[in-house]
């Protein structure tokens, strides 16, 4: 059985015995109930609509023993020995309720609150943590006052409230209550608000907030305890692989993961990004036929828990993936038919349930990636799908029915996404489309609306996926957002959101080669001027040869995968654009640049 250690402040312990609730005053340097309440960060509560009790696994035999946390709680707090049966069965035992002094010897009149409700925790910085994280807060056997074995009733009524909406209805145990509240808070980095703060200040006056209290032991996030920053960092390497090694050195070691994918396309990887957010890790790029010596070393240094590698064997071969097998006790491949099919297994895979889904274009990347970071924060997947048909497919909608998804949000205008599928997807959930007139501009309205305030933000170019990818991963775990900007400057619309917000830290995904100088200082990109309307030419003398006749119409024959470079593309596209426009729609951001990701 696992051993609680039952750390009760005296007050408290007079309080649920009756006794007095004058407690002595606290030594020059002992910490009261108030102290650690001065201590607590305060913060609005922040994506209660994405919360899901599924995203804290608990009630586990997290020591085998055949009892689960629940029965853990009830066996610690009983006040007469009781006998553990076959299946962890319970008889004998005797429980006091301290909300409300009850006493029952049946322990199917007890629920196990716990204190801090796991939705308070979730709106207070829990939805930044790795499952694991959620995991071992929802059974914390280590600090008596985190699980509480209470009548059932009046746990129901307290729900998912806090201190400034519900206190115990024995008043005697209201100072025990809120002390123990702040220690939860204390030990788990977790926020209060001012309403909050303001009531648990009402029950601390007098000697209830002066009592000494034994603070329990601060449970170390490491993963996700990174440090903020001020002014512009840069993380970068040599080549992309590199960049993504930078990027994963911002990494305690102990990470429950690591996603592997392709450096040299982005199909199979834009939903991996925030996937590895989702499930706090860092996400490493690999060539499909070799893993540079350093990203194995970089493995070795995080020793992850589990390995995904996202991709068919052509994106990540076989023989990548045997040698990652020695590098962690768990590995796995997420890998489909096509981009999509890829895209949805890695979804199903990293997301338990979610009320919000970010849809994608699988076809291009920039608008995949801004929105990769804003559902990273939010704990949300991004699903590729193919931008040009006229209805959400069967699969997706599967998917996205067994996830509980209530509301998308379209990342891109019609042109990656057309009017058609976004009637399709909005006939089935609330839906919001975040677009602009470029990659950038649909950044920025992506990060606009899905931020109210960001302390640090990260910058990577828009014309390339692979550092945005990696950094997509850190930037969704640390809840901030990226933007991808051209490699000399930042939008206006950019500029003006990071003034709002008062940003003081700007990280800079890749070298002074791919982000020059003017985005390190923040430069704003200049507005371009229309052209001047070029004057008519004079009537011809002698009359001028005619016009090349105009070429046959191709029909929507091409694909990107039929050109060997970007060049050859764009001459094909020039030749037709005059006169049917983007027929083949090989342009899918709408700049008149197709198949960029073509050498």
């Amino acid at each position: 059985m696992k051993f609680r250690s039952l750390v009760i402040a005296l007050a408290a312990a007079l309080a649920i015995l009756g006794g007095s609730t004058q407690a002595p005053a606290a030594s020059a340097s002992a910490l009261t109930a108030s102290d650690i309440l001065a201590k607590l960060a305060v913060s609005p509560e922040k994506g209660s609509e994405q919360y899901d009790r599924a995203r804290f696994t608990h009630w586990i035999d997290a020591d085998g023993n055949g009892c689960d946390t629940r029965r853990e709680v009830l066996i610690a707090e009983s006040t007469t020995t009781v006998s553990v049966g076959a299946g962890c069965a319970l008889t004998g035992g005797s429980w006091t309720s301290p909300y409300d002094g009850a006493t029952w010897t049946d322990p199917a009149m007890l629920e196990i609150d716990h204190l801090v409700p796991l939705q308070e925790a979730w709106t207070s910085g829990a939805s930044g943590w790795n499952d694991q994280q959620r995991k071992d807060l929802a059974n914390d056997l280590d600090f008596a006052g985190s699980l509480i074995a209470v009548t059932g009733s009046v746990n129901s009524s307290k729900g998912s409230r806090d201190p400034a909406e519900w206190l115990p209805p024995l008043e005697q145990a209201r100072c025990a209550y809120a002390t123990n509240w702040v220690l939860v808070k204390l030990r788990w980095g977790l926020s209060i608000d001012s309403r909050e703060k303001a009531a648990l200040s009402s029950v601390f006056q007098g000697a209830c907030g002066s009592a000494p209290v034994e603070a329990p032991s601060v449970k170390v996030l490491a993963p996700t305890s990174f440090k903020p920053i001020s002014g512009v960092q840069r993380l970068a390497g040599n080549d992309r692989f590199a960049t993504a090694l930078a990027i994963s050195k911002q990494y305690a070691s102990g990470v429950p993961v690591v996603y592997v994918t392709t450096g040299l396309s982005f199909p199979d990887a834009l939903s991996a990004a925030p996937a590895a957010a989702a499930q706090g890790g860092p996400l490493l790029l690999v060539s499909p036929r070799s893993m540079p010596a350093v990203v194995k070393a970089e493995i070795k240094r995080l020793k992850p828990k589990r390995i995904v590698v996202v991709g068919g064997t052509a994106a990540v071969s076989s023989s990548v993936y045997s040698q990652l097998r020695s590098l962690a006790p768990s590995i796995r491949r997420d890998g489909g038919a096509d981009r999509y099919a890829t895209s949805r297994i890695v979804t199903e895979r990293a997301f338990a349930k979610t009320k919000t889904a970010f849809i994608a274009t699988g076809a291009a990347f920039p608008d995949a990636l801004s929105a990769s970071a804003a559902a990273g924060a939010q704990s949300a997947p991004v699903i590729l799908v193919n931008g040009s048909s006229r209805s959400l497919d069967t699969a997706t909608r599967s998917l996205m029915k067994k996830l509980n998804v209530s509301s998308a949000t379209i990342a891109g205008g019609t042109g990656a996404l057309s009017s058609a599928l976004a009637a399709s997807i909005g006939s089935y959930y609330s839906t919001t489309r975040l677009s602009g007139t470029d990659r950038y501009a649909t950044s920025a309205a992506i990060n606009g609306k899905k931020f109210s305030q960001a302390q640090r933000v990260f910058f990577a170019v828009g014309t390339n996926f692979a550092d945005a990818l990696a950094g997509a991963a850190f930037a969704g775990h640390v809840g901030s957002p990226l933007y991808v900007v051209p490699a000399t400057c930042i939008p206006a619309a950019v500029s003006t959101q990071v003034k709002n917000w008062g940003t003081t830290g700007f990280t800079l995904l890749g070298g002074s080669a791919v982000l020059g100088s003017g985005v390190a200082k923040r430069t704003v990109c200049a507005t371009s001027k229309p052209p001047a309307a070029k004057p008519k030419p004079p009537a011809p003398t002698p009359k001028p040869k005619p016009s090349p006749s105009k070429p046959g119409n191709p029909g929507d024959t091409k694909n990107c995968s039929d050109f060997k470079t970007q060049r050859e593309a764009q001459k094909w596209f020039d030749t037709y654009y005059p006169h049917y426009g983007d027929i083949a729609r090989l342009d899918r951001d709408n700049d008149r640049r197709v198949c960029e990701t073509l050498p």
